[in-house]
C-alpha cells in the first residue's frame, strides 16, 4: 500500500522531492505500529511523532505531521470500503 500511495502522489505532483516521498514511506511505516493492539509499540510510535513534530522548523512540516494520522484513517477505511454491486 505504501508503495502504491507513493506511486500515485508522484504520478498527482511529479514536482514532489524523493526526500518528501521517503517521509511519507516512513511515516506509513509509522502508522502501522501506531494502530498496533501491542501498547509498548503504540506508545513508541506516539513518542517518535511527538519528537518529529516538537523539532520541525517549517509550518507545512508540522502541518503534515498533524494531519497524517487522519490521513491514515481515511486511507485506511478507503482500503476498508464495500463498493456496491452493480445493478443490472
Amino acid at each position: 500500500m505504501c508503495c502504491l500511495l507513493a506511486v500515485e502522489i508522484k504520478v498527482a505532483t511529479p514536482c514532489i522531492s524523493s526526500a518528501f516521498m521517503m517521509v511519507l514511506q516512513a511515516l506509513w511505516a509509522l502508522a502501522a505500529v501506531q494502530k498496533s493492539l501491542v501498547m509498548g509499540r503504540k506508545q513508541a510510535a506516539s513518542a517518535i511523532m511527538n519528537t518529529l513534530k516538537k523539532h520541525c522548523t517549517k509550518p507545512y512540516n508540522r502541518k503534515l505531521y498533524d494531519q497524517f494520522p487522519s490521513l491514515c484513517d481515511q486511507l485506511i477505511r478507503l482500503c476498508n470500503h464495500q463498493p456496491p454491486a452493480k445493478a443490472k
